[in-house]
């Protein structure tokens, strides 16, 4: 799962890209902009070990930077707003609808929180367990909590299993990101619901539809 944060860095609305374009840049009284100053922003953000990006009045991406193109695994000259692609496609109306409603109503700040989906259609034990934890309406921090009553430690040990199921990780790699559980535990829950699935008409029917959201 990632989480975005995002702030208006300016209160003024350009209606234009053009418009846009000037408001990013600084007004320090100089008849004219130097282009070593123009160069040198360029070589910092493209060179920045964190995703940064510029949007237009309405949301559309005007520039992004080798990072925030690795992030969202967008390949040279595919288009910026191809970046929804990258979001699970449980999480990306919601997603869109987030971004344009940030560009609408232009408030100070916004936080999102998604789940991304690789290139390589890559399932990972995070999505694995926030997919759980939405499903079972649980926190996603029981998955690694020492909790146990029933109503967390079911869905935890569904989460170990499609886990299993899903990753190449070991069990030990597994009970480590699970609150650094043995892998004994994770063996007991992997066998355990895999035994119930074959007589509980119910699981079965909820791990299906943990199967398919995953696999989007």
């Amino acid at each position: 799962m990632r989480t975005a944060n995002m702030t208006s860095l300016q209160r003024s609305r350009s209606d234009t890209p053009a418009a846009d374009a000037c408001a990013a840049t600084v007004d320090d009284g100089s008849p004219e902009r130097s282009h070593t100053d123009t160069h040198l922003i360029g070589a910092l953000a493209d060179s920045a070990p964190v995703a940064i990006y510029h949007a237009d009045g309405v949301g559309h991406l005007t520039y992004a930077n080798p990072q925030y193109r690795l992030m969202f695994g967008l390949t040279p000259g595919q288009s910026l707003d191809d970046w929804a692609q990258a979001v699970h496609p449980a999480d990306r109306s919601q997603m869109e609808e987030l971004w344009a409603e940030f560009f609408r109503r232009w408030t100070m700040s916004a936080r999102f929180e998604y789940r991304t989906q690789a290139s390589t259609g890559q399932i990972t034990v995070e999505l694995i367990q926030k997919t759980v934890a939405d499903y079972y309406k649980i926190k996603v921090s029981d998955m690694y909590s020492k909790r146990r009553p029933t109503s967390i430690a079911a869905p935890r040990q569904v989460a170990m299993y499609l886990a299993k199921e899903f990753t190449q990780k070991s069990l030990p790699e597994i009970g480590e990101l699970f609150g650094g559980r043995d892998h004994t535990t994770v063996l007991h829950a992997v066998r355990k619901i895999a035994d119930e699935r074959s007589k509980d008409a119910q699981l079965n029917h909820e791990l299906h539809v943990l199967e398919q959201t995953l696999k989007g």
